[in-house]
C-alpha cells in the first residue's frame, strides 16, 4: 500500500494533462521515500465524462487525487509524504492550469488495520 486513484474531467487537454506522466511521477515519489513497499504501490486514474465544476458552464475542470494507505505510520510521515506527492502534482499540472480553469484537489485517507483485507501472490 498505497493506492493513488486519480479522478479528472473529460474536458482537459491530454497533452497537457499527461496523466500517464503524471501516475509515474507519484510513483517514483512513493518508492524513493522508502516508506512503502514497491509491490503495494496502486495508481489508476478515471476520466470522468459526466461531471460539473462551479457554476456548470463546461469550461472549467477538476482533478482529484485520492491516497489510500496502511496503518501504522506517523502523522509527520503521512505529512512529509503528502506534500511531496501534492507539490509534485502541482508543478506537473502547471502547464494545463496556466491554460485552463482547473480545480484541483489531494487527500490522504489512513485505513483502519482491523478492517482492511488484501493477498497478493508477488
Amino acid at each position: 500500500m498505497p493506492h493513488f486513484i486519480f479522478e479528472y474531467s473529460a474536458n482537459l487537454d491530454k497533452r497537457l494533462l499527461d496523466i500517464d506522466g503524471l501516475m509515474r511521477k507519484v510513483h517514483d515519489v512513493a518508492a524513493d521515500t522508502n516508506i512503502f513497499p514497491l509491490a503495494g504501490i496502486r495508481i489508476r486514474a478515471m476520466k470522468c465524462d459526466d461531471f460539473l465544476v462551479g457554476d456548470g458552464s463546461g469550461d472549467k475542470g477538476f482533478i482529484n487525487l485520492s491516497m489510500k494507505v496502511g496503518h501504522g505510520r506517523d502523522e509527520s510521515i503521512r505529512m512529509q509524504v503528502g506534500e511531496q506527492v501534492w507539490q509534485t502534482m502541482l508543478a506537473h499540472l502547471s502547464p494545463l492550469m496556466a491554460k485552463k480553469h482547473v480545480s484541483c484537489s489531494f487527500e490522504m485517507r489512513e485505513l483502519e488495520a482491523q478492517v482492511k483485507f488484501n493477498h497478493r501472490n508477488f
